[in-house]
């Protein structure tokens, strides 16, 4: 009888390595597929927004404007129905349109992939409308909102909190000898 030998079996060996590396592939491609159609928004708040024709600050617009930009970072094309601000029980103050001086940004607005759109208001009526939030807790950042048309709410918090808004607007207001609206 021959004796058996006791070694490596490289077969056995680059079988296994083979089924681990088609687990790994199958777990990839079913996560890709998940992600493969989704739909993703990057959403920034400019709180200072002047409107300059021309390209020359002297014949600016003296009346200044915040803005809510919205980015379509995703891989789907986004219908934005409406946006606003997030109140607290689950109310939401739906924002509408005003003209500016570039014009309106109409709703539904169409974002295809990697575009923007801009809703911008007058900072004026932004800052009456945090007075106007008697409910909402003055130390939280105020909580925007846009909701597509397929109902997916996308929510974004302003960089300052609501009492920080109203001090800036207050100080500037005292600075151009002007009280509060």
């Amino acid at each position: 009888m021959k004796p058996v030998e006791a070694g490596f079996d490289w077969g056995m060996f680059w079988q296994a390595a083979s089924a681990i590396a088609t687990a790994f592939a199958a777990i990839i491609a079913l996560w890709q597929t998940r992600y493969q159609n989704r739909k993703k928004v990057k959403i920034t708040f400019n709180e200072s927004v002047i409107y300059a024709f021309g390209g020359s600050l002297e014949l600016a617009d003296k009346c200044q404007y915040v803005s809510l930009d919205v980015v379509n970072t995703g891989n789907r094309k986004i219908i934005i129905s409406s946006y606003g601000i997030k109140l607290p029980d689950g109310y939401k103050w739906v924002i509408l349109q005003e003209p500016t001086p570039a014009g309106i940004t109409k709703l539904p607005a169409e974002l295809d992939i990697e575009q923007c759109v801009s809703f911008a208001w007058k900072k004026d009526k932004f800052i009456m409308q945090l007075q106007n939030l008697s409910n909402y807790p003055r130390d939280k950042k105020v909580p925007f909102f846009i909701q597509d048309t397929a109902g997916t709410y996308y929510i974004f918090k302003s960089p300052k909190t609501i009492q920080q808004y109203l001090d800036e607007a207050e100080k500037h207001n005292k600075k151009e000898g002007r009280s509060l609206p």
